[in-house]
């Protein structure tokens, strides 16, 4: 599996990567879903709070928090991968993986801050949802921007740094996966404030 997450081809590294995440994130859904009990991440109070402040706000707006939310991922990742690889896996790639299994135990679970009408099973039916495009943006981001690192060690903690100071350029084709990634987390943000805007219909 190292090979394709850390190969020389922008789109080898993509499609393993996305097929571990897409792995992690069922394995939890599933977990989630049957062994935890219902809104168990979700916090009430501040859930209300944050819904009586947005449904004031336009959807403009809104989509431009979430954006700004999302630029935050997109700004960890390519720091990570631009300070450190360990054993050639680059730092960035923990937070896709991070965020996949948080969406697994959320959508798992129903913890949003507006949750579903009643929690999904594992099934396509995500796809409907914003979160694996967002998710699906991170890892294009990740895997395109592998070739950054500075600082690269054969083991974290056990073993002496090497500085890189001339990395590798990206190519076209990581060029391209950055550009498909922001853009891909732009129109999931979008598609967060419809699912907004539809839930808030529902409910009232």
């Amino acid at each position: 599996m190292k090979k394709y997450l850390i190969h020389n081809q922008f789109s080898i590294r993509f499609l393993a990567f996305f097929g571990l995440n897409l792995l992690l994130f069922t394995l939890v859904w599933y977990g989630a879903y049957h062994f935890l009990p219902v809104s168990s991440l979700h916090n009430q109070t501040g859930a209300q709070a944050a819904i009586q402040q947005l449904r004031h706000l336009p959807l403009v707006d809104i989509w431009l928090i979430i954006v700004i939310h999302n630029a935050l991922g997109i700004c960890i990742i390519i720091f990570f991968n631009l300070l450190l690889q360990v054993n050639e896996y680059p730092a960035g790639y923990l937070f896709p993986i991070f965020w996949a299994v948080y969406f697994g135990l959320l959508i798992g679970t129903n913890s949003f801050v507006l949750p579903m009408a009643e929690r999904m099973a594992p099934s396509l039916a995500v796809f409907t949802r914003a979160g694996p495009y967002e998710i699906t943006g991170y890892i294009l981001i990740a895997t395109a921007s592998t070739s950054l690192s500075r600082i690269r060690m054969k083991r974290l903690f056990f073993s002496w740094p090497k500085f890189i100071i001339h990395p590798k350029s990206l190519t076209q084709d990581e060029w391209f996966g950055i550009g498909a990634g922001i853009i891909l987390t732009l129109l999931s943000a979008w598609r967060e404030v419809m699912m907004f805007q539809e839930r808030l219909l529902q409910i009232h």
